[in-house]
């Protein structure tokens, strides 16, 4: 028996396809595994549906969902099977153009993901100016908003973490703008002028957004912290832009030095936003760190709330007791943000660095 339905599917009229055998409709391009599994399942009873490749009778293939049962007689013997059919066809055309678009669009984020992590120092560079130091960098998306650096500047090593408004693409884009303007206030800020850092990247950023006026639409910048060791690794110099600077030392006790209550980058603020700087003595032991909000902010735990900036402090109290060297250290943060995230999904990128002074 054959339906009306599958005569205009298939291009057989009932007539002719009564009596047919069903490889009738067998598409020169059908899956011979797939098509042996359900012979094998339905010859020994059993129930069997999946998705095939078919053949019209003018050659032209087409998709069926199927799903196909066996009919037994008093005996217990397979007398005839039953089979229902729904052509996919245009799903499966729109589901393959989908395919192919996530494919384009993937290859791009991987190869922008490789033009974001250019501007990252190199491990070498790290281990040469911060011998002992961790990073964790974890971009929600591929590409990200978080970004670190690290390199020598005037008579010293500067050291920088930065989160930018966005993730994904968007936030990208904005670390790249963002990297840009560091690069142009290395070139006119003083050594001992951390927060002229700042200062000078958040006019750039202002002008290259067209934010430094009160029209447009678009409100973006960044928070950001950053150290610079003198070379006589006396006293380390600290600015931040709602960004805090957390030091411990070997009694594990963590402390926090809280930047300036503004971002950088941002419509309506000052053209001129100046930053402060601290001085913290660089004695022996001490370690220094830093967190973008996606660690503190990241939901988990029993009552779904933020990991918080306790529970950090508390963790890195508890690594420093615990004799965990300072390379190990961003091993065990990001461990135990992953065990009190649990089900709940990644909310933004990721990124911390520690280091103590040589």
């Amino acid at each position: 028996y054959v339906n009306h339905k599958s005569s205009e599917t298939t291009g057989f009229v009932a007539e002719a396809a009564t009596g047919m055998d069903s490889a009738l409709l067998n598409s020169d391009h059908i899956d011979q595994k797939k098509y042996l599994e359900m012979m094998d399942t339905i010859t020994k009873g059993m129930n069997w549906s999946g998705e095939l490749l078919n053949s019209r009778k003018d050659g032209g293939d087409y998709w069926v969902r199927t799903s196909i049962s066996s009919i037994k007689d008093a005996e217990g013997r397979i007398s005839n099977y039953l089979g229902f059919d729904e052509d996919i066809t245009s799903e499966k055309f729109i589901q393959d153009q989908r395919d192919q678009a996530y494919k384009i669009i993937r290859g791009s984020i991987q190869y922008a993901s490789r033009i974001q992590r250019s501007i990252l120092p190199s491990r070498d560079t790290l281990n040469a100016l911060l011998p002992e130091h961790f990073v964790v960098w974890k971009p929600r998306d591929v590409v990200g908003g978080d970004f670190y650096w690290c390199r020598s500047w005037k008579k010293g090593t500067l050291v920088l973490l930065a989160d930018c408004t966005g993730h994904g693409v968007p936030g990208a884009f904005v670390t790249l703008i963002a990297h840009g303007a560091l690069q142009q206030a290395l070139n006119v800020a003083q050594h001992d002028d951390v927060g002229g850092i700042i200062s000078i990247m958040h006019e750039i950023i202002q002008l290259v957004l067209g934010q430094n006026t009160a029209e447009g639409d678009s409100d973006d910048g960044l928070e950001l912290g950053i150290c610079f060791i003198p070379e006589d690794r006396k006293n380390l110099i600290y600015a931040g832009a709602r960004f805090a600077l957390y030091y411990q030392d070997d009694d594990g006790e963590v402390h926090e030095i809280k930047g300036d209550k503004k971002g950088i980058g941002y419509r309506g603020l000052p053209r001129q936003s100046g930053f402060t700087n601290h001085s913290v003595d660089c004695k022996e032991g001490r370690r220094f760190f830093m967190t973008t909000d996606g660690l503190i902010d990241q939901i988990g735990g029993e009552k779904s709330r933020g990991f918080g900036k306790k529970r950090f402090m508390k963790r890195l109290y508890e690594t420093r007791v615990s004799n965990i060297s300072i390379r190990e250290t961003g091993g065990d943060l990001y461990s135990a943000l992953e065990e009190y995230q649990g089900v709940e999904i990644r909310r933004d990128d990721i990124a911390m660095i520690g280091f103590s002074v040589p």
